[in-house]
């Protein structure tokens, strides 16, 4: 499940990445895999 503390803000954003104040909505949501910190979280990770 992903926390307020898992987001860092990375720029460039991704192909498929998440703007910042997206941030709010994927509180809570689980990774259908496991990423490394500083990678960047996609629309094909998060299980939405």
């Amino acid at each position: 499940m992903l926390a307020d503390s898992d987001f860092i803000a990375l720029r460039p954003i991704s192909e498929g990445g998440f703007e910042p104040y997206d941030k709010v909505n994927l509180i809570g949501k689980e990774l259908l895999i496991d990423i490394d910190a500083g990678e960047h979280l996609t629309k094909k990770i998060v299980k939405l």
